[in-house]
């Protein structure tokens, strides 16, 4: 029995050994364990790690390549990623050097293409800035010519306008002298009866009237030999001498300027002949009328000019046979005078001008003017029989004899404009 027991203490001993060392071991296994948990956890932790900083990377690298995209361009716009397509942009990259010149092929992306497009768009702009400033010069110049267009038109028209007047008035004296031509005509028959008592009256007349004239004739002589230098103005020599000079001309308006103003009588209305070449050999290059009479110049408007390759120029002289700058002169009026030359403005015009109207020629008058053909008694106003031309009027055949200078309501008109 006691064998028996021993056998069984052995065996329990055995097992208590074994599984003292099994669980020894199951300690010993589990301590590995938790040290390669551990272990592992760590890693795992550095690898969530190392993935959220690759993660971060990624997304600064994405965020980094749509802003490049959305400046540079060339991508889907209806894409959530923008991401610009190489091809697109290098296609464009060609597309900008060949319409630049300045860009060549050394220029392989747009950091290098940019500034010289820059600098290309920078000229063009100035250069588009200066013609702006060029359209803006052009266009101030086309409005001044438009002024002086419609300065040229209203010019026109006013003389239009004083045409038309003439011719009403002409019209007017027309229809006048018809109606007392008719009236006349009635008692012409009455009148032939008396014609040949009137002719021996003439004939007795005519010689006392030559006896008159010879001795007229002498005291013009005798007047002519005693002049002063300041009747020398009367012949045609001097009355074509020159009043004066062209002292500018502008370049785009029809206007001129003259060396004479106010202080030497000159008057708006007042017209001169213009004149070039040399002394001796002038000729005759345009007409100018005064607009506008400062003290010592005025602003002339050309008209007519007779050669467009012979312009008028500096230097070039002015003439008006009846102006005379300082001078005092005495004049006689002989014939009609109406419509818009009537006697009263006459008058005031030749006042003007310097020149005294005597109701008389003497030894004092320096010329006649001569109007229309007289059709009533000039003290009357009656009608006459038969109407007297200036050639007949006996202070026309009294200025021949004196040698006057005889001025027509022509040469008036030519160089005077009333109604200006």
């Amino acid at each position: 029995m006691l064998r028996s027991n021993r056998g069984a203490a052995r065996i329990s001993a055995v097992w208590m050994i074994s599984v003292g060392v099994v669980t020894l071991a199951a300690i010993a296994f589990g301590f590995i364990a938790q040290g390669e948990k551990t272990s592992s956890d760590k890693e795992a932790a550095d690898a969530r790690t190392a993935a959220a900083n690759a993660e971060a990377a990624l997304a600064a690298t994405d965020e980094v390549r749509r802003n490049i995209s959305t400046t540079l361009g060339y991508y889907d716009r209806t894409s959530a990623d923008p991401a610009s397509d190489p091809a697109a942009a290098a296609a464009g990259l060609d597309s900008l050097r060949g319409t630049f010149a300045d860009l060549t092929s050394s220029d392989k992306d747009f950091e290098s293409a940019v500034p010289k497009v820059i600098a290309a768009y920078q000229a063009q702009s100035q250069t588009i800035a200066q013609l702006q400033t060029r359209v803006k010069t052009l266009q101030a110049d086309i409005d001044s010519a438009r002024a002086a267009s419609a300065q040229v038109a209203s010019t026109k028209d006013a003389t239009i306008q004083q045409l038309r007047t003439q011719l009403q008035d002409e019209q007017q004296n027309a229809a006048q002298r018809q109606s007392e031509i008719e009236d006349r005509l009635s008692g012409v028959q009455e009148q032939l009866a008396s014609r040949d008592a009137e002719l021996r009256s003439v004939r007795s007349a005519s010689a006392q009237k030559e006896a008159e004239w010879r001795k007229a004739e002498q005291l013009s002589r005798a007047r002519i030999g005693n002049l002063s230098k300041d009747l020398e103005f009367r012949t045609e020599e001097f009355a074509n001498y020159p009043d004066g000079e062209i002292l500018s001309v502008s370049e785009r308006l029809p206007i001129a300027y003259i060396n004479v103003g106010a202080n030497q009588r000159v008057t708006r209305g007042m017209r001169f002949r213009i004149e070039g070449g040399l002394t001796g050999r002038t000729h005759l290059k345009a007409w100018g009328e005064v607009v506008k009479v400062d003290a010592n110049r005025s602003e002339i408007a050309l008209s007519k000019l007779e050669d467009p390759y012979d312009p008028v120029t500096p230097g070039d002289v002015i003439i008006n046979p009846l102006y005379d700058p300082v001078g005092g002169r005495n004049a006689v009026l002989a014939g009609n005078f109406s419509g818009t030359y009537s006697r009263p403005e006459l008058l005031a015009l030749l006042e003007n001008v310097g020149i005294n109207v005597q109701d008389q020629m003497d030894e004092t008058t320096h010329f006649l003017i001569v109007g229309s053909t007289v059709y009533n008694d000039p003290e009357t106003n009656e009608p006459l029989e038969e109407p007297i031309k200036p050639a007949d009027l006996a202070a026309y055949k009294e200025a021949q004899q004196r040698q006057l200078q005889i001025i027509s309501l022509q040469n008036i008109r030519s160089f005077f404009r009333l109604g200006t």
